[in-house]
């Protein structure tokens, strides 16, 4: 062997050492991760809980160290939720690796993995712990991991790469939804989304779980090469979105997006969810996987939403917008209030007593400000006067025109005035005036109208409302003018 050949076997030694170094590094760093993030002091990283400052500052260290940009000159972006009628603040964690391509470059690939878990509870005075191995420290872990191998296959990437550890996830999608309700990043300009979310189990789930390939126009094809390569087993696939965790935030901006995951096979939201349960060689394996995959979707000329994808999406939200803004629903609705007599051409009234009133209701929305409200309740009413009580049993079919603010937005509340008239038929009643009975006096029929303010929120109304008899109810002194006058306040469940 001469000297230039020794030369070259040392050079290459030395860069084989080099590369098998930093594969270790990050092998060793992806279960020392997991140890950290699953540790008690981390105290199961609640949505809420106060010690999830630690995780966050964990994970922007790692970050920072692993060599991947802060977005926007920052790797925290806050956000505010206000659920439940209190505040708790949320941070985001995110990084970036930019792609090689000039024009590529400027369109992303999400690695996305959710960082809570559900914090810690007191059961017998002892402090039980979720640490969340599995769920979820392995997916912020092995997308850790993905990142860093990407890192080093940068010269490949043509696409750039967002790494976001969600929180809030556990709490209902916080972190993702709001990433792309405020579009932190172009929407536009992310072709894919993956999430990493429980991913430590491989060996014991006996393989691995993609979700939602059908999303990106020939996923399943683009897969197939990366999977071959990695020898790893795929033991059920799912055309639908995943909705149960981040895919859905993305899936819901028609952005196509894979749920990654070894499955529930372990101690799924248990306190015993420990990283030493927890599969490292196969945590590796699915991070060779994803990197794998994500520099052959970076290097392709256009990444696409499927057109089976996009048009399930347009008919899920068209359904959806329809449910949610039915033009027509019924429920039921319960009051309370009081009733009197007025007697139009005497100087006194009647006492009001107790009323109630409870049946059925309907809305037929006829635009977005005018509601079509019929009714039918039963109504227990009456009055007290210098010539006893009186109360009845009733039947009342009713109809109001409703004016409302803008009664189209999902979910929304709304408030309304409304405006219309009732029939009541009195068809029993008792009275405790001696020798006489209650229709001897008093008329079977009853017409008045009918006027009321009140709100809805989603699908509980309530409002109060006046009735104003127009019918005397005296018949045996016709032109009396003894009216029935009542005031309730009703709550309105539809369906």
């Amino acid at each position: 062997m001469n000297n230039r050949q020794t030369f070259i076997l040392l050079v290459s030694i030395f860069i084989c050492a080099g590369l098998f170094s930093q594969t270790s590094t990050i092998g060793n760093s992806l279960k020392k991760n997991v140890e950290i993030l699953a540790s008690d002091s981390f105290e199961g990283r609640g949505f809420k809980c106060s010690s999830k400052a630690l995780t966050i500052d964990f994970l922007t260290r790692e970050f920072a160290e692993a060599g991947f940009a802060p977005l926007h000159g920052s790797y925290q972006q806050k956000f505010m939720d206000f659920s439940y009628l209190a505040a708790a603040e949320g941070t985001n964690i995110i990084g970036v690796i930019e792609g090689t391509d000039s024009i590529l470059k400027n369109e992303y690939i999400v690695l996305g993995a959710h960082y809570d878990h559900l914090g810690w509870n007191m059961e017998d005075s002892v402090k039980v712990i979720f640490n969340g191995a599995d769920d979820n420290a392995s997916g912020v872990a092995t997308m850790i991991e993905t990142g860093k191998k990407l890192l080093l296959n940068r010269s490949q990437l043509k696409r750039s790469v967002l790494l976001i550890a969600f929180d809030g996830e556990e709490a209902g999608l916080k972190g993702s939804k709001d990433f792309v309700d405020k579009k932190v990043v172009d929407l536009s300009k992310i072709k894919v989304m993956f999430s990493l979310d429980m991913v430590g189990m491989y060996k014991k789930n006996d393989g691995l779980n993609i979700v939602g390939l059908y999303s990106l126009e020939n996923g399943t094809n683009l897969f197939a090469d990366p999977l071959n390569r990695s020898g790893l087993k795929v033991k059920k696939t799912k055309n639908s979105i995943e909705r149960r965790t981040d895919t859905k935030s993305f899936g819901d901006k028609q952005i196509p997006a894979i749920h990654i995951t070894t499955g529930l096979l372990s101690p799924y939201h248990k306190p015993e969810d420990d990283s030493d349960s927890l599969d490292y060689k196969g945590m590796s394996r699915i991070a060779d996987l994803v990197s794998d995959y994500c520099i052959v979707l970076s290097n392709e000329d256009s990444l696409m939403a499927s057109n089976a994808f996009a048009t399930t999406k347009d008919e899920a939200n068209d359904a959806k917008s329809k449910t949610n803004n039915s033009i027509f629903s019924i429920g039921y609705d319960l009051g309370a209030g009081s009733n009197y007599h007025f007697y139009k051409n005497e100087f006194f009234n009647a006492k009001p007593v107790f009323a109630f009133e409870g049946g059925l209701s309907s809305q037929l929305k006829i635009t977005k400000n005018f509601i079509l409200q019929t009714e039918i309740n039963y109504e227990y009413l009456g009055s007290e006067s210098v010539f006893g009580t009186m109360r009845t049993h009733s039947i009342v079919p009713a109809m109001d025109l409703v004016f409302t603010t803008n009664n189209k937005r999902k979910d929304g509340t709304f408030f309304f005035l409304s405006a219309g008239g009732f029939y009541r038929y009195n068809f029993a009643g008792s009275t405790d005036v001696k020798n006489m009975s209650v229709f001897s006096a008093y008329n079977h029929d009853e017409f008045g109208v009918k006027y009321g303010v009140g709100f809805q929120l989603k699908k509980f109304q309530i409002n109060f409302h006046s009735k104003l008899g127009l019918t005397p109810i005296d018949k045996s002194l016709p032109n009396s003018g003894v009216f029935n006058r009542g005031k309730y306040i009703s709550i309105v469940r539809f369906f």
